[in-house]
């Protein structure tokens, strides 16, 4: 299958042949380039209400990373004016809609714990999505820059408790 990934209102987009292609943007005023194409529509989280009509229009698969369920964390990882309760709204409406519907968490993101990644997991088996999941890879051109990049042992394990949680998701 097919997963989709959040795409910021600022991003660039472009179709080559068929294919979307998205410049993601970064934390700075410069555009990192994606890595991933995929053959269907990309929704901004600021516009997913108003975007039912892609869902019938055939779009039919949406990611969207909630990054951290704390939401304390999660403002240390993003501008004031973004809320964890709105991406994760987000989420549930997506799923509303009747988009098959990915998610995940960055493990090993700045100033996370425990704690976050058990909220983390309690969120993911009450959402039960289809798929998601990624480490957390700091970017030279960010605030996050300096920080140490997730393990691949605790994203491992990670893996396999949502595997036992949540056997049919697809995961990376």
């Amino acid at each position: 299958g097919t997963n989709l990934d959040f795409v910021p209102l600022s991003c660039k987009a472009e179709k080559i042949h068929g294919i979307q292609r998205i410049d993601y943007p970064t934390w700075s005023t410069q555009s990192a380039p994606c890595t991933r194409t995929v053959p269907s529509h990309f929704l901004p989280e600021k516009q997913l209400r108003q975007n039912i009509s892609s869902f019938d229009a055939g779009a039919d698969r949406f990611l969207l990373r909630h990054e951290t369920h704390n939401a304390d964390h999660y403002q240390q990882l993003h501008p004031p004016r973004l809320l964890a309760s709105h991406r994760q709204q987000c989420l549930w409406d997506l799923k509303e809609i009747g988009y098959q519907v990915g998610t995940g968490f960055m493990v090993g993101s700045p100033g996370q714990t425990s704690k976050h990644l058990a909220e983390d997991l309690l969120f993911l088996k009450e959402l039960n999505p289809n798929g998601g999941d990624r480490s957390f890879y700091p970017a030279h051109d960010t605030p996050f820059a300096a920080q140490k990049a997730g393990t691949l042992e605790l994203t491992l394990f990670l893996l396999g408790l949502i595997r036992l949680m949540l056997p049919k998701v697809l995961l990376p």
